[in-house]
């Protein structure tokens, strides 16, 4: 894959819903999920989320994308990168709907108390990380470009800045303000997160490591001939997990819930008791 097309596919990737698997891939077939909502019972200390007054516009039929990133990127005007850890909602016991629910056919999961129902299992995949990907989308879903950058992987956050000023004369706010606006379109305005799914990721292609797929992508992007991203992130990282992964939300109707991210690829390194996102 030459490396204007690697640029193509991470670009798309950034300004689109799949904005946290730039080099990615998409499993072929995603799950049977209905949209309905679930009788299971609420956490009842979830705090309100969601709903940010910039994601609203007038009354016209079509979503006005770009006007809405530009609404975000004037907000973020005095928020900046942090590197504080992250603090983390409760996470409710395993829940087991039964077949009766409507969403019983999704399997069990694990609410946190920002309303947002986790499914994985946990010798795959540790609660932290879960908790981090609810703390990515939480960050879009609220325009908070701090949370944002608490949860991406610092290497790929520096190398990313680099590449975007470098290649396009913009920074990672404006490229930030672009992924809330697309998602925002998706959903015509406002939204909540309302589910994340987790599971192992597929072999995408046989005999070929996922990851070294994936990273090697990265590399051609940023340039980098000799391997040492990746290397250093085997070296300086305690654990690196291949996934693919699910997110519903729910805009305006509280009744309906739409699939926003539907099988895509999505790798998670831990380094000093954190998990961090390429994305």
């Amino acid at each position: 894959m030459n490396k204007i097309r690697i640029a193509s596919l991470l670009l798309t990737a950034v300004m689109s819903c799949q904005m946290l698997v730039s080099c990615g891939s998409q499993k072929e077939k995603s799950p049977d999920i209905n949209t309905g909502s679930s009788s299971s019972e609420s956490s009842e200390a979830a705090p309100e989320h969601g709903m940010h007054s910039s994601f609203e516009q007038g009354n016209d039929d079509t979503y006005d994308s770009d006007a809405c990133a530009e609404r975000v990127l004037a907000e973020l005007t005095d928020d900046e990168r942090s590197d504080e850890p992250l603090s983390f909602a409760m996470l409710g016991d395993i829940v087991s709907p039964s077949a009766e629910d409507q969403d019983g056919d999704l399997g069990d999961y694990r609410e946190t108390e920002n309303g947002v129902k986790l499914y994985f299992e946990e010798d795959q995949f540790p609660k932290e990380l879960m908790l981090t990907l609810e703390q990515y989308f939480l960050a879009i879903e609220n325009a908070d470009y701090s949370l944002y950058t608490r949860c991406t992987y610092p290497d790929y956050f520096d190398r990313m800045t680099n590449f975007l000023q470098t290649n396009y004369n913009y920074d990672m706010k404006t490229s930030f303000s672009k992924q809330c606006a697309n998602l925002a379109s998706l959903m015509n305005g406002s939204f909540k997160i309302t589910r994340i799914k987790v599971e192992p990721a597929m072999e995408y292609q046989e005999g070929v490591d996922n990851l070294e797929t994936y990273f090697g992508n990265l590399e051609s992007l940023f340039e980098i001939e000799d391997g040492s991203f990746y290397d250093d992130i085997k070296k300086n990282c305690d654990n690196i997990y291949d996934a693919t992964f699910y997110v519903m939300a729910k805009g305006k109707d509280e009744d309906h819930e739409d699939l926003i991210v539907s099988g895509y690829e999505i790798v998670f390194v831990e380094k000093d008791g954190r998990y961090y996102i390429f994305g």
